[in-house]
């Protein structure tokens, strides 16, 4: 299986190409960032993808996180799957970084949570079981809520850069880190047939003055 997939949802800009029968298995690059991500991502994948066959999916994190950046990476990859006519598989990238944590930290590894910084005093808020899996659906939290997820699911650890802005009042240890493309390729790679068949639409938790959504995609 061969993946092409993109992050672009929050601090950083970062493409990867995962092949299950290569060696490497896995190349990234990754460039922390606040903008500039649609001027930097197509150099990314052009680089990642030189020398390649066709991959057999892309994919994408589809956030939620910066309407300008979950935008950028989903426009592109849309573009992309139209030209290859291949399959486009949308990833949340909450559980791509919670699947970075699952398969990168020491175990035993208990619940945690990953905070993505929404802006205005809010977060992004997630909690997962040790081994990657949703307990809770995404929302968009303040200073307490957070604390009542984290008290509610046992959570004994936060990531994300969502996590930096309450680590004075966490109950619980806190480590700032971003999505990667990696993770959201591994995802996709392993998804079923029927994840990569309907359209990567944003996942937005609040309101957007122009809400237009993305045209759908057609297959060849």
């Amino acid at each position: 299986m061969r993946v092409l997939a993109c992050e672009t949802s929050g601090a950083a800009c970062s493409a990867a190409w995962y092949d299950s029968a290569a060696r490497p298995k896995l190349r990234e690059m990754f460039a922390p960032m606040m903008r500039g991500h649609a001027e930097h991502l197509l150099g990314q994948l052009a680089d990642l993808y030189r020398g390649q066959n066709p991959p057999d999916r892309l994919a994408v994190g589809i956030g939620p996180g910066s309407f300008t950046g979950v935008r950028v990476g989903i426009a592109a990859m849309r573009a992309l799957a139209l030209a290859w006519a291949r399959p486009l598989c949308g990833v949340g990238s909450m559980a791509a970084l919670a699947a970075r944590c699952a398969r990168t930290r020491p175990r035993p590894l208990m619940p945690f949570a990953v905070l993505l910084d929404a802006g205005r005093g809010r977060c992004y808020a997630q909690a997962f079981a040790p081994e990657g899996h949703a307990l809770s659906a995404p929302a968009r939290c303040n200073q307490a809520e957070v604390t009542r997820l984290l008290k509610r699911h046992k959570a004994q650890s936060a990531l994300g850069d969502g996590a930096a802005l309450f680590a004075k009042s966490l109950p619980c240890r806190s480590s700032p880190e971003a999505p990667h493309a990696a993770d959201i390729a591994m995802l996709a790679a392993s998804a079923p047939a029927a994840a990569c068949r309907t359209p990567a639409e944003p996942l937005y938790l609040q309101p957007y003055r122009v809400q237009a959504k993305l045209p759908p995609l057609h297959a060849r």
